[in-house]
C-alpha cells in the first residue's frame, strides 16, 4: 500500500503542502474552516496513523496519550493517577485530552494526540464507543484500550467495572432490608447506568418484584439535579422507600433534598450511591455505595496498553473487576 504524504492530504483538502504543514506542525496561522478541511482530510486518509506506524517502526516517542471524558470528575482523576504511576515506572510520560464530555470533541482529541506521535492510547469512559469508532481506531494503527466502558468488538482491549453485578448487588441489599419501592436515578446516556438499572430489575425479579415497583428517572451527573428531581417527586403522591443514585455525587443532592423536606435517612428513606468517591462517608449521612477499583482499573489498562505496544498481534483482552458493597448510615 502506497503511503500516504503531505502532498495527498494537501490535494484532499484543496490548499497548499506549506498550509497543511502549519496545521499539523501547529505553527502559523490559518483560519478555522481551513484547519478542519486539513484534519479532516489526513483523518479520511489515515496520515496519522502511517506516520505514528512509520515511527514506531523507527523509534519509540515513549509517550502515551489519554483521552478522559471530564478530567474534573474526581473518580477520573484517579483513574489517571494510577496510569501516570504504571507507565512512569517503564520510562513513559503521560500526554490528556479532555473532551468536556461532548461527542464531538472526542475524535479531535484523539487527533491532537495523533499528531504528537504518541505510541499508545487510553480512552478513559468514552462517549463515543461502537462499532464505527472502534473501526477508525484500528484504522489508525496504534495500539490503544478503552476502560470504564463495554466494547462490542472483541478484538478490542477493555477493562471495567461489572456494572450488570453491581446493580443487582444493590438490589439483593435493598430488598433484603425490607425496601419494595425504589426510585432508581440513572445518569443520562450512561450505558454503565443502564447496565446497572437491569442488574437491580434481576435482584428484582428474584424477589418476585414487579419493575412498576421501580420508578426510573434519568438525571445529569451532578448534585443538583439529584436535589432537584428528588425535591420535584416529594411532592407527588408516588412513595418509595429506597432511592438508588447513578453516582455518589447524585447521591448527595437527594440526600439534601430529603433532609430539606424533613425525610429521615434511613428510617423514612433509604439512600444509595454508586462509585465510592472519598467525600461519601462525610455527606450530611454517610452514604453507602457500591466502590469501584477505579485505581486498579487506570492501572490495569495502562499494564495492558504497555503489553499491547510490545506485542501488536496478541490475542484482545477483556478484564472486569467487580465493585465493593460499602454500606454506612444511608441504608443501615
Amino acid at each position: 500500500m502506497r503511503v500516504c504524504t503531505v502532498k495527498d492530504v494537501a490535494k484532499k483538502a484543496g490548499v497548499s503542502a506549506m498550509t497543511v504543514s502549519r496545521v499539523l506542525n501547529q505553527t502559523g496561522s490559518v483560519s478555522e474552516a481551513t484547519r478542519r478541511k486539513v484534519l479532516d482530510a489526513a483523518s479520511e486518509l489515515h496520515y496519522y496513523g502511517n506516520s505514528v506506524a512509520r515511527s514506531l517502526r523507527v523509534n519509540e516517542t515513549k509517550t502515551i496519550g489519554v483521552v478522559l471524558s471530564d478530567s474534573s470528575e474526581m473518580v477520573l482523576s484517579t483513574v489517571l493517577r494510577s496510569i501516570h504511576d504504571v507507565v512512569g515506572l517503564q520510562g513513559y510520560t503521560v500526554i490528556t485530552a479532555n473532551t468536556d464530555r461532548r461527542k464531538e470533541m472526542e475524535r479531535f482529541a484523539i487527533e491532537t494526540l495523533m499528531r504528537k506521535h504518541i505510541d499508545g492510547l487510553i480512552l478513559v469512559a468514552p462517549l463515543c464507543f461502537d462499532r464505527e469508532t472502534t473501526d477508525w481506531l484500528k484504522s489508525l494503527a496504534i495500539p490503544f484500550v478503552i476502560l470504564m466502558r463495554s466494547c462490542e468488538d472483541e478484538t478490542v482491549d477493555s477493562v471495567m467495572n461489572d456494572n450488570f453485578r453491581g446493580g443487582c448487588t444493590v438490589g439483593e441489599y435493598l430488598c433484603s432490608l425490607g425496601a419494595r419501592n425504589f426510585l432508581f436515578l440513572p445518569l443520562r446516556d450512561s450505558l454503565s447506568s443502564k447496565a446497572r438499572l437491569e442488574g437491580f430489575y434481576e435482584a428484582m425479579n428474584r424477589r418476585k418484584l414487579s419493575r412498576e415497583n421501580c420508578m426510573v428517572c434519568e438525571v445529569s451527573q451532578d448534585p443538583e439535579t439529584g436535589y432537584e428531581k428528588t425535591k420535584e417527586l416529594l411532592e407527588t403522591i408516588r412513595r418509595f422507600d429506597a432511592v438508588v443514585c447513578g453516582c455518589d455525587t447524585v447521591a448527595m443532592g437527594v440526600m439534601r433534598a430529603l433532609v430539606d423536606g424533613g425525610v429521615r435517612i434511613p428510617e423514612d428513606i433509604r439512600v444509595i450511591g454508586y462509585d465510592g468517591i472519598e467525600f461519601a462517608k462525610y455527606t450530611v449521612v454517610p452514604l453507602s455505595t457500591i466502590a469501584q477499583p477505579f485505581y486498579q482499573i487506570g492501572s490495569t489498562g495502562a499494564q495492558v496498553l504497555l503489553d499491547r505496544i510490545r506485542e501488536p498481534d496478541g490475542p484482545a483482552r477483556k478484564i472486569m473487576y467487580e465493585g465493593e458493597l460499602v454500606i454506612r448510615r444511608s441504608t443501615e
